[in-house]
């Protein structure tokens, strides 16, 4: 059987005995706090006892009270799933409780009696038996709840015990199967002895144990080919060291005389390369005067032509402002007209208002009448006197209120006529702007064809200076050309005489790498010798 499968069937066993531990347990918790519900309930019946009878003695019935304890009694007997009561299932709790129903019924008697106008002392003499029959219920409850408590603990012991039981299996089996076997395979590979073999015990198990001596077992067989390659490549190292040994020094021979071939000509090199420099230091100072000119032509062209923009961007910001001085003098003449008819507006309002006037002092008049017609009625026009003088007030709030539009009416007609004034005057420098905005226009046009002709002389003049030094920049490129290429070959025959230098001391590093090479071989060669002389006689 396989370990992991081993392990498997040892945890699931240790998960199905926590679940039924666990299960039996919550199972005695469950009952044990029912338990508790029915000691805590038959405390209750008993100090509802007593509650009861000192109320009744007080002259203050409850019939709540003795309601609670006719359901309550038979509850803790027979159970109730509503309040959570199992049902008794103690001998001698039952015994108890039915005494306390005896009693409770003995004493219902009596408190009726005491109702129909009994004398009370036998009510106290009833509720002193009630109260020691209901101590012996809650001593009979409690020695329940007791016992139910010294069998939780039998219980979880009998459970820990178990479990410890089932932990030492688990360790015997895990040292026989697992750790035993471990720690005989872990000693064979410490030893590393390649003419051993694993035991075929191990190597037969069908196990992970089986698969991993399996394992090494064939990294070791690979291991021993591995050092019998190894001694046949030392073999033919060390004779490739040798021959490698001879051809670095014959490198190394011919390496020498080319570096002095190449150090003569570089030499020469040199001296053709600070020749050619001096003919071109001398031909850069002409074509730096050349260029010198020719930039300054150019930068006089450009500043020309940077006036010419800025003097096109005046002009259009003129020929804007015109538009704009005779668009604000149109809406200007507009503004003034509207004005004017806001103006002819308002005094219309005001004959509005005077014509309202007049209706409401002709209203005024006509409720003054009225109100001395309705004082000739007497009492039979009381009524309409009072609206006559409602009428009246009307009248005499609209004639208040026409004046001050008409107040109002004014004060607008006169700032309208200001407005208008300011709105004529507005228009006629409008135009007077426009004008001159115009002539403005006109001196730039001028001055725009004067700097056109500066920029065309401007730009002659750097086209002149352009073609001089473009002439000594190539009479300058052409030296620099040939400066170029004979630095170049001067760094060229540098950098080979580097190379060279380079290559002999590679080669150097080629033999000592070789000497050193064949000694590595040698001692490989004694190593994997000496390994199997020795793993010879152990395999035999």
């Amino acid at each position: 059987m396989r370990i992991s499968t081993t392990l498997k069937g040892i945890v699931f066993l240790l998960l199905l005995f926590s679940v039924a531990s666990s299960a039996v347990v919550f199972s005695r918790l469950d009952g044990m706090q029912q338990d508790g519900s029915v000691v805590n309930s038959t405390g209750i019946v008993r100090g509802a006892g007593q509650r009861l009878v000192k109320l009744e003695m007080a002259g203050k019935p409850s019939d709540e009270l003795v309601a609670r304890l006719d359901s309550l009694i038979p509850a803790l007997v027979g159970g109730d799933d509503v309040m959570g009561f199992p049902e008794a299932d103690d001998p001698a709790y039952i015994a108890e409780m039915q005494k306390v129903a005896s009693g409770w019924d003995s004493l219902k008697k009596e408190i009726t009696a005491v109702r129909g106008g009994a004398p009370k002392e036998e009510l106290l003499e009833r509720s002193e038996s009630f109260f020691a029959l209901t101590n012996s219920a809650v001593a009979a409850a409690e020695a329940f709840s007791k016992r139910k408590v010294s069998t939780l603990k039998i219980t979880q012991s009998i459970l820990t015990s178990l479990n410890i039981l089932l932990l030492l299996c688990i360790w015997f089996i895990s040292g026989r199967r697992i750790s035993r076997p471990l720690d005989l395979l872990f000693g064979i590979i410490e030893d590393l002895d390649l003419s051993k073999r694993i035991p075929n015990s191990f190597v037969s198990r069908g196990d992970e144990i089986g698969g991993l001596s399996r394992a090494f077992q064939k990294v070791m067989d690979d291991i021993r080919g591995l050092l019998e390659h190894a001694a046949k490549t030392a073999g033919e190292l060390s004779g490739a060291s040798s021959s490698l040994r001879l051809l670095s020094g014959e490198w190394s021979d011919l390496a020498d005389e080319s570096r002095r071939s190449v150090e003569e000509v570089s030499t020469q090199m040199e001296s053709l390369a600070a020749s050619g420099q001096e003919i071109n230091s001398s031909v850069e100072e002409v074509a730096e005067g050349a260029q010198t000119s020719a930039e300054r032509g150019t930068d006089m062209a450009h500043e020309v032509e940077l006036a010419r923009v800025a003097g096109e961007d005046g002009m259009r910001a003129v020929s804007s402002v015109v538009d704009s001085i005779e668009k604000v003098a149109a809406d200007a003449e507009s503004s003034a007209s509207y004005a004017k008819n806001l103006g002819e507006r308002a005094r219309e309002i005001q004959g509005f208002v005077t014509q309202i006037g007049a209706i409401a002092d002709q209203t005024n008049l006509l409720a003054l009448n009225a109100a001395i017609e309705a004082a000739r009625a007497g009492e039979a026009g009381r009524g309409f006197a009072v609206v006559a003088e409602e009428v009246r007030k009307l009248a005499e709030e609209s004639n208040e209120a026409a004046k001050k539009i008409a107040d109002l009416a004014g004060g607008i007609t006169r700032d309208l006529d200001r407005v208008v004034g300011s709105s004529v005057e507005n228009a006629k420098d409008s135009r007077e702007s426009s004008v001159q905005a115009g002539e403005t226009r006109v001196t730039i046009e001028k001055m725009m064809e004067g700097l056109s002709r500066i920029a065309a002389s401007t730009q002659d003049l750097a086209a002149v200076s352009e073609e001089q030094a473009a002439s000594s920049e190539e009479i300058a490129a052409a030296v620099q050309g040939m400066t170029a290429r004979v630095s170049g070959a001067s760094r060229s025959a540098d950098e080979l005489r580097s190379r060279i230098s380079s290559m002999a001391e590679s080669a150097g590093r080629v033999a000592r790498d070789s000497n050193t090479l064949a000694f590595l071989s040698e001692n490989l060669n004694s190593l994997v010798s000496k390994f199997m002389k020795e793993s010879a006689p152990s395999s035999r």
